[in-house]
């Protein structure tokens, strides 16, 4: 729509040739609609399947500044964090247009969909997908209400794991998305104090947290080659916990 006319909505030139350097945004790219002007994406960008098939310009923070230049890009997209505040200085520098966007909350997220539809030249998508995405919320704040108890939730990012069972695993803390998106799912952060974001928690501090929900998220699993069946192990060995006892995990 917007990008048929070759210019957005503030007159700028609609990018062609688009960057992004985080999976979540080469996400949200493809679903406004200019998954066919990103040309470049990190190697952990697999999704949609599409995005497998566009060049890689490195990790999430060792970028390849060469692969990135010999794309001839128009527009880098970025997150407007402390671990790309380097990468976005240097682009800036060599004046490179650089777009940069929140993801550290829901509403951060909202307002990059807009904003990268718009300097994409999909601001109509965008605003169709944004439409679609509250309209799931109020859906879920209205099915998450009058159950009771409002559960403590401890979200499991990673896992360090010794020779027997489990080591200690690093939580979502305050402040997170993951912190953000619980009570929207009708709960609350099991691990609510201090100021980390991603602290460290071993198995006698999990006791101590006892949360009634244990969610671990799964792709790291691969990694420390733990099968399903030693994860389970390493949960039963810690009945004090609600979330073990009551098979919450």
């Amino acid at each position: 729509e917007g990008a048929s006319a070759g210019e957005t909505a503030d007159a700028r030139p609609v990018p062609r040739r688009i960057v992004s350097l985080a999976p979540s945004i080469t996400e949200t790219l493809f679903a406004v609609g200019a998954g066919d002007q990103v040309i470049g994406v990190t190697d952990y960008c697999d999704y949609p399947a599409e995005a497998k098939t566009r060049e890689s310009v490195g990790g999430y923070l060792d970028i390849n500044y060469e692969a990135l230049f010999a794309l001839k890009t128009d527009l880098v997209v970025l997150l407007e964090s402390q671990g790309h505040q380097e990468t976005k200085a240097r682009l800036t520098k060599l004046k490179l247009d650089v777009l940069a966007v929140d993801h550290d909350s829901i509403a951060g997220i909202l307002d990059s969909i807009r904003a990268i539809g718009e300097r994409s030249g999909h601001a109509q998508e965008a605003e169709r997908l944004l439409d679609d995405l509250r309209t799931r919320q109020q859906a879920l704040r209205v099915d998450s209400t009058g159950a009771g108890a409002i559960p403590r939730v401890l979200f499991i990012l990673d896992r360090e794991h010794g020779p027997e069972h489990l080591k200690s695993v690093i939580v979502a803390g305050p402040g997170t998305w993951y912190d953000d998106l619980l009570p929207l799912a009708g709960g609350k952060n099991a691990f609510s104090t201090g100021t980390i974001a991603y602290p460290m928690v071993s198995a006698e501090g999990l006791i101590r947290l006892d949360p009634d929900v244990i969610i671990e998220m799964a792709p790291n699993l691969e990694r420390a080659k733990l099968t399903p069946a030693d994860v389970r192990r390493d949960w039963e060995a810690l009945p004090m916990i609600k979330a073990v006892a009551n098979k919450r995990i």
